[in-house]
């Protein structure tokens, strides 16, 4: 496999992080409508409480997806300096970093992405005028 290979592929999981940032957008936009026909004006809407799971998901993929570059970014980026033969580790070394990288992160970790903090004001925002609407 050469670098240049490396490097589309690379480029492709950015477009997939694009389209990631898309789907949350979608979905927080179908909570907000949920919410605002939420006859109770609670917050325990099923309907809700699958969209934050969806979000949460999303998140969950795009940090992996993001890790995941930055950690074929930092080995490429080894291998170019050091001998061809390098080159025949290349995807044992990424998935051994990955691994360690992906087992320090938290789901907590998630609760501060950017839209999902995003995804939760909207949501209490609408159930708050949806409760001065009534």
């Amino acid at each position: 496999m050469s670098l240049s290979t490396v490097r589309g592929t690379l480029s492709n999981l950015q477009s997939c992080r694009e389209e990631i940032g898309t789907t949350m957008v979608i979905v927080t936009d179908v909570a907000i409508d949920l919410a605002e026909s939420n006859a109770t004006g609670e917050e325990t809407n099923p309907g809700i409480e699958e969209m934050e799971a969806m979000i949460l998901e999303c998140a969950k993929l795009d940090r992996e997806i993001n890790c995941f570059v930055e950690i074929v970014q930092q080995v490429t980026g080894e291998v170019t300096s050091q001998q061809p033969e390098a080159m025949f580790s290349l995807s044992a070394t990424v998935k051994e970093r990955f691994t360690e990288r992906t087992a320090l992160l938290s789901d907590a970790e998630l609760q501060k992405h950017q839209k999902v903090v995003a995804f939760k004001d909207s949501i209490k925002n609408t159930l708050n005028q949806g409760t001065t609407w009534k």
